[in-house]
């Protein structure tokens, strides 16, 4: 009997690549700048955050929930509840 074991380490090499945890999206710069409330107990801002995909497949990202610090500081708090999609290898805002 013959064995195909060429074949076998190409199938083994195949489900291990595609097992590989994903990468973390790349922050590349902001865009849009702008306040849109200024107060003294609470300001609003709004921007447009741009980012890369490494990876060789799309996402979707159906809410984000972070807080914002600066040297430390905690300056503020995001939330986003819509549902984004995300391409592959691309940039996206």
């Amino acid at each position: 009997m013959k064995r195909n074991w060429p074949i076998s380490f190409i199938i083994f090499m195949i489900i291990c690549q595609s097992c590989t945890s994903p990468k973390a999206l790349e922050y590349k710069t902001y865009h849009n700048f702008a306040f849109t409330n200024v107060g003294f107990n609470s300001s609003s801002i709004r921007l447009d955050l741009e980012y890369y995909n490494p990876n060789n497949f799309g996402l979707q990202l159906k809410n984000s929930d972070l807080d914002i610090y600066i040297d430390g500081n905690k300056f503020g708090h995001s939330l986003s509840d819509s549902l984004i999609t995300i391409p592959k290898r691309a940039i996206f805002i």
